[in-house]
Formats: structure tokens, C-alpha cells, sequence
């Protein structure tokens, strides 16, 4: 094999390594570990609430949401924590997206200032020109991470982590079906924000009335 493709070079040295199936890098693991040590930070440090935002889409799911969505992007606050979640059908809408978020951010920009920063990977539909120029605009520097290293949006990556987690644990309590995942993820996301003891069926169930 390594003697009939020579129309890369380079790569002589791998042909007797042998990688386990699924691998993933030490690098990966700690940025979507939930458990290690948070290592110290060489991203740029918000000095206030509102000023860097962390950006992460996952998807596609392997159910369709009832509204038709497959995909769920969040905002995350890199100051407070605080977190925006969006569902929709396909990576295209993540331009109209991020003018929803800006939108959505009103009252934090009333209060602590326009944010500074936008930091997400460096996704096709997230340097589209719609996107880029709707940044550019409104002020926002967008930083990117390298393509394959997660772990640089370390912070995106965790929060989707906590949420997925928490959105399984509300559709096991409540025994809905797969397809409500976006309403879950949708409670998980108001439990960052509550302090109100409320159990996941009372919340999952509130959110469908």
C-alpha cells in the first residue's frame, strides 16, 4: 500500500504504526474531561461580564427534535458563565443565529458594556462572509482555534458537556421521549441560572405547558 500511493510524501515513517481504533489525543481528553484539572488559561482573560463569549455547535443528534432541530449551538459568558442555547435544523442558520444572540444580549450590553470577543472554532459557517461582516460591525474580534484541537474551546466544549449531562438526566426523570432533547437542554440551561430547588420532572414539564 505505502508502495503504490506516492502522491504523498512525508508519512514513510507510519506505515509500521498501528493506532488503537477511536483515538483520541491526551490533548482532547483534557479539554473535554469533566474531571482533571483545569490547566492555566493562555486564552485572552475577561477583565468584566459581556466582553469574551465562547461558541460551540454540536450536532448533528441522532434524533430530530419535536421543532425539527438537529443541531444546538451555546454562547457562553467567559466572566460569569452565563449561557445563551439555540437550536436549529442546519449549520447554515449560525450567522442568523449569532444576530439572535447579539440581539438577545441587550440588556447585558445596558449593563456591562458591548462584548469584545467571540471565540469559536473555525467552522466554514462560522467565518462565512454574512458572519464575519455581521462581527466586524458590531465591534466583536473573533478568535479561532486550531482545526482537531477541541480542547482550545475548552470552555464551550465543558459547558456542552454539563448540559448534554443534564438534559439525559431530565428526559431519563421525566420519561419523555428522545425527541424533546432541545426542551431538556433548555431546563439544564435554567438550572445554571436558578437557585430554586426544583425536581427535573417539575421544570422538563413547565417548559412544555
Amino acid at each position: 500500500l505505502w508502495d503504490t500511493r506516492k502522491v504523498v510524501t512525508g508519512l514513510e515513517g507510519l506505515k509500521d504504526s498501528h493506532f488503537p481504533r477511536n483515538f483520541t489525543s491526551p490533548e482532547v481528553r483534557i479539554g473535554k474531561s469533566k474531571k482533571a484539572d483545569i490547566p492555566p488559561t493562555t486564552d485572552t482573560v475577561p477583565s468584566r461580564a459581556n466582553e469574551i463569549w465562547h461558541m460551540d455547535t454540536i450536532g448533528p443528534m441522532r434524533t430530530v427534535s419535536v421543532h425539527g432541530y438537529k443541531y444546538n449551538t451555546t454562547f457562553t459568558c467567559g466572566k460569569t458563565g452565563f449561557v445563551l442555547s439555540y437550536g436549529h435544523a442546519s449549520p447554515s442558520q449560525i450567522p442568523e443565529i449569532q444576530e439572535k444572540w447579539y440581539a438577545d444580549i441587550a440588556r447585558f450590553r445596558e449593563l456591562h458594556g458591548d462584548p469584545r470577543v467571540l471565540r469559536c472554532d473555525n467552522a466554514s459557517v462560522n467565518m462565512s462572509r454574512r458572519a464575519s461582516l455581521f462581527r466586524t460591525s458590531k465591534g466583536i474580534r473573533t478568535e479561532t482555534i486550531c482545526p482537531s484541537e477541541s480542547h482550545q474551546a475548552g470552555t464551550a466544549e465543558r459547558m456542552n458537556q454539563t448540559l448534554l449531562t443534564g438534559a439525559r438526566t431530565a428526559l431519563l426523570a421525566s420519561g419523555l421521549e428522545r425527541r424533546w432533547w432541545h426542551h431538556a437542554i433548555l431546563y439544564q440551561r435554567s438550572e445554571e441560572h436558578t437557585s430554586e430547588l426544583q425536581s427535573p420532572d417539575h421544570l422538563v414539564c413547565r417548559l412544555l405547558l
